[in-house]
């Protein structure tokens, strides 16, 4: 008698152990198969664990701080759609973009975040030569502001930056859609002292704020090269013209 208690016990304590093992493992498998939220993916954080911190950091820095730019010239029924990047200087705030994507006024030139609408609180400089334009807005939900003045090389650090097969990054809004993170290298300069790079754009890239691997912007995107051949005019569009942000007056910021 006490013998079939015993192993009427041991099967008692062997289907609770078994009962508890399994429950532990459906809790395992349920919380391991949950998906992401569609928050979670497009968090900036969301970066590949692949890459370096450094090149993280700077997608992160780059991903945060880009916004669409929308602008609108009524009298005409001109509209364009560029990339610009949102950043601090003092206590105020601004938006750095192409300045061919900018053919409307400043009440008819908006800032685009996650489907919300900013306005223009002023033009600060448009600037026909180098191609810039440079908004004050003000504080923007959902975006940081890059320090504008830390993220920029200075002195002989420039060299650097801007050297040949330099790994470089940048967030923009190609067609419309985005924002897209790409990736490039330098691959060359102009007489005049623009930026060959090999990577990838298309209409509304422009104004894209351009960064180094190790976080410092060294210019915006211009526009795509353009080819010719025995077949007629190409478009390169991963050959991208860079203009440097040297050239940039900051001191309207100012």
């Amino acid at each position: 008698m006490k013998k079939i208690f015993k192993y009427l016990m041991l099967i008692l304590f062997s289907m609770f152990v078994g009962a508890g093992v399994g429950l532990f493992t459906m809790h395992k498998v349920q919380y391991e198969a949950k998906m992401p939220t569609l928050t979670e993916i497009n968090s900036f954080d969301n970066i590949s664990s692949s890459l370096s911190s450094e090149a993280r950091e700077t997608i992160h820095k780059s991903r945060s701080s880009t916004v669409k730019v929308v602008s609108l010239e009524p009298e005409r029924g001109l509209f364009a759609v560029a990339t610009g990047t949102y950043f601090i200087a003092g206590e105020r705030y601004f938006v750095l973009t192409v300045n061919h994507g900018i053919p409307g006024e400043c009440q008819y030139t908006k800032i685009n975040v996650d489907g919300k609408f900013f306005r223009c609180k002023e033009f600060i400089e448009l600037n026909l030569v180098a191609d810039y334009a440079i908004i004050e807005v003000s504080k923007i939900e959902g975006r940081i502001p890059l320090d504008i003045f830390s993220s920029i090389p200075h002195g002989r650090e420039w060299k650097e930056a801007l050297s040949t097969m330099n790994k470089v990054y940048f967030t923009g809004y190609p067609n419309n859609v985005g924002p897209f993170t790409v990736s490039g290298e330098i691959i060359g300069y102009t007489h005049a002292g623009l930026i060959y790079i090999r990577s990838y754009a298309w209409a509304g890239s422009s104004g894209s704020a351009v960064y180094t691997e190790d976080g410092y912007l060294i210019g915006y995107v211009l526009a795509v090269d353009v080819g010719g051949s025995e077949f007629g005019g190409d478009v390169l569009e991963n050959i991208l013209i860079v203009a440097p942000v040297y050239q940039i007056d900051w001191e309207a910021v100012l």
